[in-house]
């Protein structure tokens, strides 16, 4: 476990416990594949053992296993269950969910929502608020931090015409399975073989126990995520205050080489952490919004277009290089065939040049993106544009005829796919 977040340490301590983070994740990562793996291979053959009494042998095999067991996404979801409950059978509750809250605030000072409801559910933030929606990704916003999907889920709940039939602690229904049937050699369990039967019976205890540890597993795991996520938010926070991040929670866009660096080189890696952060969220929000099917062959990637998602037409504007600097970004294109030629023509400069030797560098603090005909991971314009943090495609041919200046372009430096968005009718003298 990680101590506590003190920004004040030195950069060696801080360090250390930064490096506990990648030890922590590799060894709950590990851990979590060797139970689920033994826990798929006892759920197919207990399957096929039971298949003769249910369409669904695996969802009978795990309800077998957990019967009368306390895990922690049962509780939670039966705590759920019963605020909701609660509200379904109060008129002023009800009333209040009929359209979705706004804000956790907003719920807090409503005058609708009876008090005893909110300590209630203060008390269930208290009980599980070091969870999360994906507890595993420790940037993601514990329920203490924002409560809103707990609030979402219960409404859901309270709207439901089923939710007296899902209620927890009701009596299993007419002709379901229990572990009594395994015991007592009567019921459906009795159509089984002897030894099918035994041995299923010796696969459910197995398989409990699996369960069990994997949700001790889980429960560790949340421990330890939200450790990480508050030293992690202080970091971000110490970072705020220095004026290399805008918010605390920028921090959770960088990889842990990127903090490990910024703390070994501290002000001169800092400044470019917020262009690294800002490209990252605009390639984010550029991929969200591309809708994407749930199923996809290998011969329609080359359809998909970033921000709209399956074309049946192949764009003749999206051009494929050689990703050299991660980042996504959107601007205008200024083509050099010379460092002299550089004049500041918009906001956002995407730089087209031939190669990145020295000669070239002085430019790329002033640009906003790159695209290069011919460059390597490797060469020193790659490495200097990751400093930068600016996204960077090469090896295009013929960029500086391709593109012309003013054209308005895409380029994702994560994938290496450009994509020419508005194009400028070119000056006869320059050509096609």
């Amino acid at each position: 476990m990680l101590a506590d977040a003190n920004m004040d340490a030195p950069t060696n301590t801080l360090l250390a416990q930064l490096r506990q983070h990648e030890r922590a994740y590799g060894e709950l990562f590990n851990t979590n594949l060797g139970l689920v793996s033994g826990i798929s291979a006892v759920t197919t053959i207990g399957s096929s053992l039971l298949a003769p009494l249910t369409e669904n042998p695996a969802a009978l095999l795990g309800s077998l296993a957990l019967q009368d067991a306390h895990v922690g996404e049962r509780e939670l979801n039966e705590a759920l269950l019963q605020l909701a409950y609660r509200a379904r059978h109060d008129d002023q509750m009800r009333a209040y969910f009929d359209r979705p809250p706004d804000d956790f605030q907003t719920f807090r000072q409503s005058r609708k929502v009876p008090a005893d409801f909110k300590r209630s559910f203060t008390q269930l933030l208290a009980d599980y608020g070091d969870q999360a929606v994906y507890g595993a990704d420790v940037g993601y916003p514990r329920y203490e931090d924002d409560p809103m999907p707990l609030l979402r889920i219960i409404r859901q709940y309270t709207l439901s015409e089923q939710l007296d039939e899902i209620m927890p602690g009701e009596a299993p229904k007419k002709g379901g399975l229990t572990w009594s049937d395994f015991t007592d050699h009567a019921g459906p369990i009795a159509r089984l073989w002897p030894w099918r039967r035994w041995l299923a019976g010796l696969l459910i205890k197995y398989l409990r126990r699996l369960l069990l540890m994997r949700d001790a597993l889980n429960k560790t795991r949340t421990r330890v995520m939200t450790a990480c996520h508050r030293w992690d938010l202080a970091l971000g926070q110490s970072w705020v205050e220095r004026g290399w991040l805008a918010r605390p929670d920028d921090i959770f866009w960088l990889t842990l080489e990127e903090v490990e660096r910024a703390l070994i080189v501290g002000p001169d890696a800092g400044i470019t952490l917020s262009p690294t952060i800002r490209a990252r969220r605009e390639t984010y929000q550029t991929y969200a919004q591309t809708d994407m099917p749930f199923t996809l062959l290998e011969s329609e990637i080359p359809y998909i277009q970033l921000g709209v998602g399956l074309s049946r037409e192949t764009p003749s504007e999206v051009m494929a290089g050689l990703p050299i600097s991660p980042g996504q970004i959107q601007g205008t294109v200024l083509v050099l065939h010379d460092p002299d030629q550089f004049e500041q023509i918009a906001e956002r400069i995407i730089l087209v040049m031939p190669s990145t030797d020295p000669a070239w560098l002085p430019l790329l603090h002033l640009a906003a993106g790159l695209i290069v005909e011919k460059g390597g991971l490797l060469s020193h314009g790659s490495v200097i544009a990751r400093e930068y943090g600016l996204p960077a495609v090469a090896n295009i041919p013929q960029a500086t005829k391709r593109f012309h200046t003013g054209d308005s372009v895409l380029v994702d430096g994560s994938t290496g796919i450009i994509q020419l968005l508005e194009p400028v009718n070119p000056p006869a003298s320059e050509g096609v």
